[in-house]
């Protein structure tokens, strides 16, 4: 991780902008200065997935499914994202940084409808933006479904309490749940089997993403983001 932290300095600095914890940069003479954090989940095609903003890769050696940048400082305004995979139809997404914002870009890869039903699949890159906005006291969580099923059923347990939560999640549509005020490690189930768990420690939302690997086994990766709501 330490040096898919160099490479980001270095790509931060080739923009003339800084990289870091938002809140290093709420500075008088820092210029308008916005972030995006990137969760590249693309499991089609092969090798690892290389992430370009405004045409320049941010880390050449290339993304696995189960990891995500840090916060990466760009100036304020329009930017535009690429993700490429072997195997995978890149494509140029349009995002817009505000000033002082931390926006949370989830790509994935979407099956390509194909006219001859014996045609091997075909796959194309999709950028899913999340943004951060206020957010009331307590603990949430937003979760995000790749799962190739169109629904799928996440069970929100509390270990040895009977706090359960149950959620439908569609594809591709981010679902936030309330977990009230309790700092616990959090259980989460999918269609009934355990895939993960998150231990709750400050306040704010939490972030999962489900999805299947390679192997069609069900996984999740998950972060914490103080603030954070569905971009429009």
């Amino acid at each position: 991780m330490k040096t898919i932290f160099n490479h980001l300095a270095t790509f931060a600095i080739t923009l003339g902008i800084a990289i870091g914890a938002p809140s290093a940069f709420a500075q008088k003479d820092q210029p308008d200065v916005g972030f995006v954090r990137i969760v590249p989940v693309l499991t089609a095609g092969t090798g690892k997935t290389r992430i370009l903003i405004d045409g320049q890769d941010v880390y050449p050696i290339g993304y696995g499914s189960s990891q995500k940048t840090g916060g990466i400082g760009l100036k304020a305004g329009a930017h535009s994202i690429t993700l490429r995979k072997t195997g995978i139809q890149s494509a140029i997404s349009s995002f817009t940084v505000n000033r002082e914002e931390t926006l949370t870009l989830i790509g994935f890869a979407e099956k390509v409808p194909s006219k001859n039903p014996n045609d091997p699949p075909q796959w194309k890159t999709r950028v899913l933006p999340l943004k951060r906005n206020d957010s009331e006291s307590g603990y949430h969580l937003t979760l995000i479904s790749l799962c190739q099923l169109a629904e799928i059923k996440v069970q929100a347990e509390i270990p040895n309490t009977p706090k359960t939560q149950i959620a439908y999640i569609k594809h591709g549509v981010p679902t936030r749940l309330d977990l009230g005020h309790s700092k616990e490690d959090l259980s989460i189930k999918v269609n009934g089997e355990r895939v993960a768990s998150i231990p709750l420690e400050d306040p704010g939302n939490y972030t999962m993403v489900i999805y299947e690997d390679e192997k069609g086994t069900t996984k999740a990766l998950s972060f914490y983001d103080p603030k954070l709501a569905t971009a429009g």
